[in-house]
């Protein structure tokens, strides 16, 4: 299983799976070269913020990271045992990882050190999404959203309005996102999800229930989402009508 992909332009992409796979792309997909983890476990989520520099989380608490393009990948100390289902860097120090029974780690100083935020689920979290070095988003099971306004120091849980198993969260700008789910489950806002309990995130119809996978928009209204029994569905209209690709 391949779990993860990100791209940092046109030509030059990852993706990472099971049994500490990673592959790497320079030609937009056309071949793939398989690159050395030095682990077996499964990897779960990769982020580049440029050609050289990026980050993978896997299970057993594991991350590791890269500043020659995937050439060499180093193992960061994260102080925990709990899988690691989604990474996010905004820059070269400021990165947040989620897992488990609300576990969300810290970074500022690209990796060397991780630190925990304050718990305020104890929800398995799936996906963690930054629009900027201080806004971000993380989502999981029974429908749980939260939200920080100061980089992740603090967090506050926002009122999702469903029990799906959310698995996805993609922000366009700070105001403007969408979330993805079991049971055809698509969630947008329009003004970041509302403050604290005030519930601002909308269902929107996807005419499927099937279990959605990742949600990826390229700006607020084309986007897609994958999901499971090959699942494709496109939007061009901000997410009012999904479109499933055949």
């Amino acid at each position: 299983n391949l779990n993860s992909v990100d791209f940092v332009d046109m030509q030059v992409g990852y993706t990472v799976g099971d049994y500490g796979t990673i592959l790497k792309t320079l030609d937009g997909g056309s071949t793939w070269v398989k690159q050395q983890s030095n682990t077996d476990v499964s990897l779960y989520s990769v982020k580049f913020i440029d050609n050289q520099k990026g980050w993978i989380s896997g299970s057993n608490g594991i991350i590791l990271h890269t500043t020659n393009g995937g050439t060499e990948w180093i193992l960061q100390a994260t102080g925990t045992s709990s899988p690691l289902t989604s990474i996010c860097f905004t820059d070269d120090n400021n990165g947040w990882t989620v897992g488990m029974s609300g576990l969300v780690l810290k970074t500022t100083d690209g990796g060397s050190s991780w630190v925990k935020s304050q718990k305020v689920t104890n929800d398995n979290l799936t996906s963690v999404y930054f629009a900027d070095p201080q806004t971000g988003w993380a989502v999981g099971y029974y429908g749980v959203i939260i939200k920080t306004t100061n980089g992740g120091s603090t967090w506050y849980l926002q009122n999702s309005g469903t029990n799906a198993y959310l698995n996805s969260v993609h922000f366009t700008d700070s105001q403007t996102g969408w979330c993805a789910g079991t049971n055809g489950t698509i969630l947008k806002t329009h003004d970041g999800g509302g403050i604290s309990e005030e519930s601002n995130w909308i269902i929107q119809t996807s005419n499927t229930s099937s279990t959605l996978r990742s949600i990826c928009f390229v700006n607020n209204q084309q986007g897609w989402i994958s999901g499971d029994n090959s699942d494709l569905f496109t939007t061009n209209d901000y997410g009012v009508t999904w479109n499933k690709k055949v």
